[in-house]
């Protein structure tokens, strides 16, 4: 990283990205008797969301210049929805048995308008050092409408066949409608559109749990799942194809904790195929990945040696390939990383008159790939956060109404460490680099 570029802004001038939102929820929660529950969350939710600004960057090797784009999208978006619970516990031939049901219902609109007339790339150029910011220029939108409409039905078994063995099964059997219209900045309408399609797909999962002794226990599940995400409601230009993404998932465990419960630890490996993934090319152009494998396995174990000291740490080994995508098959899709290592230690004052706890955190993120090509590496890198928080009882707060307030401060990457935390494959010339050096100092209270 060139360090005279670190901190330099090459946006126009007048750019503005903003955010207004609201989101309302209540329900209730009856239980009919000890055995049986019913429970009811209705929700809206609200927002409005505009980016103006140029959002492509790239250094051109035969002008030495930064090359940009002009790029507008604005949200206008309403979910409305519904989810009621039945909860049943009974016995089954002297087995206990707890059942579970849910009906979700939930309408989703959202309204896209996005440039529809930019300049050819590059819109404009400016230089490394110094830039001349500029303007944006006139915008000229697209609109794009689509709406989901999803109604799904779910009911869960789990029966205790003997006091170390459970079994469980669920489905789900959902209806998706999806429909879209547009008008293009030149008052033409988007090939394929307006047009509706719908779906009622079915999935399942199946698991077992199984502790032998009291505080070990195993575990195994399999499961399918579809949504609509390769249709791409919430893309400006989103593929051609109206298949769902389809999802299956074989995963198995043994979790631990220790009769003193000063020690604990899960041991996870999993296997995840899913059909027709969404792939972001550009910022408007998006594609299908025909399939994307993943298997890993992840270790978490978290110990108290002593009264006052805590000790954690976990690993994520990961392995990812496109099994199906054009030329990429076999690469390794974005941001994947092939090991993600976190751990952490801290240490409590509790006899003081005002409890003082202070600890760190080191996280460890292996080499993860910019697009879907694997031609540019984001290098692996390692963090350090520092953190101390005091308990101060409700007897010393000046309302006696406090429980306990906590007050905590926190240094994040107290190195200062210069990394790439993440990239967008839309914006394959850029990646997003990771927070500096930043102090947080925060309260909250309990009462």
């Amino acid at each position: 990283m060139d360090s005279r570029t670190l901190t330099t802004n090459y946006n126009v001038a007048d750019n503005s990205v903003g955010a207004h939102e609201l989101w309302l929820r209540g329900g209730f929660e009856l239980a009919l008797n000890n055995d049986i529950t019913i429970r009811n969350q209705a929700y809206e939710y609200g927002a409005k969301r505009h980016w103006f600004d140029s959002e492509t960057y790239a250094f051109d090797l035969g002008t030495s210049m930064i090359d940009r784009d002009r790029f507008f999208v604005t949200h206008k978006q309403q979910v409305v929805g519904d989810n009621t619970d039945l909860l049943w516990n009974s016995s089954f031939f002297g087995m206990e048995n707890s059942f579970a049901a849910r009906l979700q219902v939930q309408r989703n609109d959202i309204q896209f308008a996005q440039e529809g007339n930019p300049n050819a790339f590059p819109a404009d150029s400016v230089t490394v050092l110094d830039p001349d910011p500029g303007l944006y220029g006139v915008p000229e939108p697209n609109y794009r409408n689509s709406r989901l409409d999803t109604v799904a039905g779910t009911i869960e078994d789990r029966l205790k066949i003997t006091p170390m063995l459970s079994l469980i099964g669920g489905i789900r059997v959902e209806n998706f409608a999806l429909s879209r219209d547009g008008i293009n900045f030149d008052g033409t309408i988007p090939a394929g559109q307006p047009f509706t399609t719908t779906w009622t797909p079915v999935s399942y999962r199946a698991a077992y749990t199984f502790e032998p002794i009291k505080g070990l226990l195993f575990y195994s599940m399999y499961a399918t799942a579809y949504d609509p995400a390769a249709a791409g409601i919430f893309s400006v230009t989103p593929g051609t194809t109206l298949a769902l993404t389809s999802a299956r998932i074989y995963e198995t465990g043994v979790k631990a904790l220790s009769p003193d419960k000063r020690a604990e630890f899960t041991v996870s490996a999993y296997d995840i195929d899913r059909q027709n993934v969404y792939v972001a090319l550009t910022n408007a152009i998006s594609t299908l990945a025909g399939d994307v494998r993943s298997k890993g396995i992840e270790f978490a174990a978290a110990v108290r040696p002593i009264d006052n000291l805590k000790l954690w740490g976990n690993i994520a080994l990961t392995e990812a390939y496109y099994g199906n995508f054009d030329v990429w098959t076999g690469n390794t899709p974005s941001n994947v990383a092939p090991v993600i290592i976190n751990a952490g230690a801290s240490y409590r004052f509790d006899w003081w008159r005002w409890p003082v706890e202070i600890g760190g955190a080191v996280r460890h993120v292996g080499q993860r790939y910019l697009f879907e090509d694997d031609l540019t590496a984001m290098l692996p890198y390692t963090t350090a956060d520092l953190f101390a928080f005091v308990d101060i009882p409700g007897r010393d707060l000046w309302w006696q109404g406090l429980e306990k307030m906590r007050v905590t401060f926190r240094v994040r990457n107290v190195t200062n460490t210069v990394y790439a935390a993440w990239s967008d494959p839309g914006y394959p010339d850029q990646v997003y680099l990771g927070a500096p050096r930043t102090f947080e100092l925060s309260a909250s209270a309990r009462w």
